[in-house]
């Protein structure tokens, strides 16, 4: 789950029971700095066999698109695996994501 106040969210679900649980909190950091990096979290998908979940952070310049395994259990595993994947510049603040029929985001 995204939010455009600044941050994003990554759940477990179980589809036998729809309940959702254990909620991780996924802060993107800049190298070297130790506040949260600013800017509206909108975009996110799934990779097309969930192991990654992608989101794009969106602020004044290029939008950023990070990726984190699903299979983080706790904050320091976020520290951990968060990885920048690209940037790219956006006209708009709001960038979707979709997985395509080609399997791709």
């Amino acid at each position: 789950m995204t939010s455009v106040a600044g941050n994003t969210q990554l759940y477990d679900f179980d589809p036998a029971t729809g309940l959702i649980t254990n909620g991780l909190h996924l802060t993107v950091r800049t190298p070297g700095v130790t506040m949260p990096e600013p800017g509206a979290h909108y975009g996110a998908a799934f990779s097309h066999d969930s192991r990654y979940a992608y989101f794009v952070v969106t602020t004044d310049g290029p939008a950023k698109i990070y990726r984190i395994p699903t299979s983080v259990e706790s904050a320091d595993d976020v520290d951990r695996s968060l990885e920048f994947v690209a940037s790219m510049p956006a006209a708009d603040r709001w960038v979707p994501m979709q997985l395509g029929p080609d399997r791709r985001i």
